[in-house]
């Protein structure tokens, strides 16, 4: 049995997805979009290994793997 769209990723997670329509999306908000990537090497290191879990994927982040 397929899950249902509008359930979590996770059975504890509190994030949850939304309905856009293309209409609603400002250039603005296409202008400040950032990946997750991204995001992740903008964080500190401290931030990086807890959302990575271990020094050496933060290693690995750095060097672009």
């Amino acid at each position: 049995m397929k899950p249902c769209w509008p359930c979590a990723a996770h059975p504890n997670t509190l994030s949850y997805e939304q309905v856009v329509f293309v209409d609603e999306v400002t250039k603005e908000d296409r202008i400040s979009q950032t990946d997750r990537i991204s995001w992740l090497k903008g964080q500190s290191r401290e931030g990086q290994k807890a959302v990575l879990g271990h020094v050496k994927k933060v290693a690995a982040l750095q060097q672009g793997h």
